[in-house]
């Protein structure tokens, strides 16, 4: 291979990854707003698992309705007391979002536990109403669960 052509392999390798990564981070920002809820949850659920309470506590609106009857406060003692019975495991078996413009309903149903193969808590079936705020994020206002 003389100069030339390695100089033009390298150029069409450069050109390519270039295209690729555009294209990766393209799709990243025109996420739906499906996806974008979905990878919320995620992202919820690994700052809950990892005990990151600060970024947990960010996904919820300042007046979040906990439980139908509570409040943030409460989610916050619950939160305590889910990192002191060992919660490592959460796996999201089956999630339902459904949009209606700026808010959504969530629907999950939720194993719990000390690991996936002991879960302590069992299945928890989750509802959570989540809305678009003036950034573009979703938050969730109010956040019900139901140990089975």
């Amino acid at each position: 291979m003389n100069e030339d052509t390695r100089r033009m392999a390298v150029r069409g390798v450069a050109i390519l990854a270039v295209v690729i990564a555009g294209a990766i981070f393209a799709r990243w920002l025109l996420r739906t707003d499906w996806q974008r809820i979905s990878d919320s949850v995620d992202d919820a659920r690994d700052a809950l698992v990892e005990q990151r309470d600060e970024d947990f506590l960010e996904f919820f609106t300042d007046d979040l309705v906990y439980l139908e009857t509570s409040d943030r406060t409460a989610l916050e003692r619950d939160l305590a007391r889910w990192h002191s019975m060992g919660l490592a495991s959460v796996y999201v078996q089956s999630r339902e979002i459904e949009i209606d413009g700026d808010d959504a309903q969530v629907t999950l149903t939720v194993f719990a536990g000390q690991s996936l193969i002991l879960m302590k808590m069992g299945q928890v079936d989750v509802v959570l109403d989540v809305v678009k705020d003036a950034d573009g994020a979703w938050r969730v206002r109010s956040f019900a669960w139901k140990r089975q």
